[in-house]
């Protein structure tokens, strides 16, 4: 093995010098803990991690505060349970790699599946379909009919989406890099918190809002820059679990062009620059709308695009090392 030069979190020129500024919010520690202490004992209560990570879940799950420390706190409290759900069960995912391992997560996403047909059903016990089945009824009482559909349609793209990575991870086989985007916003919680910023920051958008396609266009977008961020900054971590070229934007640019890894991490790179550049032009875009609520949405885009940008800057799990990735 040679050495390359290797990703970190993308640099602030890569998330766009135009960007808007946005001041992230110091979160009380005091009530970042207490936040996290009602997560622990949610997910321990449904045994979501009983071999798991559960101190990234954990990170993940109580970043909802840090993001949003003004928001409901039951608002709050339902995105961290949803993004810790979503990692715990994602973890699941990533290790399908064999018949065995595809099977047992097959076999939990038609449980959950079963979960979301019937939003009246409730599983007996602990796991993932009980969990989701207290998430959906707490939903249920804190969000608007048009914030429900549109989680439901999230979760279902996740379950449709689990199953085709892991046949890729199980088989050895690559998408094509436009494929693989479509994908990746589901499957890196981008488009899931994305979905949850409206009811965090009360925000109301309806296909009935003047612009609606615009803020569709920039959810797209801002999801796909913050996948990109995903990809590039845990490149390193998962070649150093695996050995391998993980299944990953480089990996699919290297396979779809034939090229070797280094080309392919400097065109994800260049293809986050310029996702970001375009993401950018329609923040700002939407800064000129005359609907308040439109107004708002596009400062949270940039927010958290900034927010993600500096999490995965500071997170020990994502650090490189010298010697990770192969040439």
């Amino acid at each position: 093995m040679t050495t390359v030069p290797t990703p970190g979190p993308p640099s602030p020129q890569e998330v766009s010098r135009r960007l808007p500024r946005t001041d992230i919010p110091r979160a009380d520690p005091v009530g970042r803990r207490a936040a996290e202490d009602r997560l622990r004992d949610w997910a321990r209560h449904y045994r979501l991690t009983p071999h798991g990570e559960e101190w990234f879940q954990m990170d993940v799950g109580g970043d909802a505060y840090d993001l949003y420390p003004a928001a409901d706190e039951k608002i709050r409290d339902l995105s961290a349970r949803l993004n810790f759900w979503l990692t715990a069960l994602d973890e699941i995912a990533e290790n399908a790699v064999d018949d065995v391992s595809l099977g047992a997560l097959n076999d939990q996403v038609i449980r959950v599946t079963a979960v979301l047909d019937d939003t009246a059903r409730v599983p007996s016990g602990n796991g993932f379909d009980a969990a989701l089945a207290d998430l959906l009824r707490h939903a249920a009482t804190l969000l608007s009919p048009h914030q429900r559909s549109v989680l439901h349609d999230a979760m279902r793209a996740l379950l449709a989406l689990w199953p085709w990575e892991g046949v890729h991870r199980a088989t050895g086989t690559w998408p094509t890099p436009d494929g693989y985007l479509v994908a990746r916003r589901h499957l890196s919680a981008a488009w899931l918190v994305r979905t949850m910023a409206e009811p965090l920051n009360s925000i109301a958008i309806t296909p009935r809002t003047p612009g609606y396609g615009r803020h569709l266009d920039l959810k797209r977008a801002t999801c796909t820059v913050m996948a990109l961020q995903n990809d590039l900054a845990s490149y390193s971590k998962e070649y150093r679990d695996t050995g391998a070229v993980p299944f990953s934007m480089p990996g699919t640019i290297m396979h779809h062009r034939g090229c070797d890894i280094a080309e392919a991490l400097a065109a994800t790179r260049r293809l986050l620059e310029a996702e970001t550049a375009a993401t950018t032009d329609l923040i700002l875009a939407m800064l000129e709308s005359s609907d308040r609520e439109m107004r708002d949405y596009a400062r949270d885009s940039a927010y958290v695009i900034n927010f993600s940008n500096q999490w995965f800057g500071k997170q020990e799990r994502y650090r490189t090392s010298a010697e990770d990735g192969p040439n």
